[in-house]
């Protein structure tokens, strides 16, 4: 598993933060992927919810790292779009 956190585009006047921790890892072929899903910090009155799976393993010196990328729910009349990498693995 993996922690993430980054922060949504500008849209509608103003972004959300986000921040969470991956499912475990869901095995294809010599790689592996995960789900997650969370809701963003309340900002100007409201919050959206998203999730995904994040793209498969890359490679790093010190483990390996994923890519997460898609749109937020819509609220109050508009979405975000969020583009963050995660952390390495958590020890378990």
């Amino acid at each position: 598993m993996h922690n993430y956190r980054g922060i949504t585009s500008y849209d509608d006047r103003h972004r959300h933060r986000f921040e969470g921790q991956t499912g475990r890892p869901i095995h294809n072929g010599d790689t592996h992927y995960h789900n997650y899903q969370g809701v963003t910090t309340t900002d100007d009155g409201h919050q959206h919810h998203y999730r995904g799976r994040t793209g498969p393993a890359i490679r790093t010196r010190r483990g390996h790292t994923h890519e997460m990328a898609g749109e937020t729910s819509l609220n109050d009349g508009h979405r975000h779009s969020y583009g963050e990498r995660t952390s390495r693995p958590i020890p378990e």
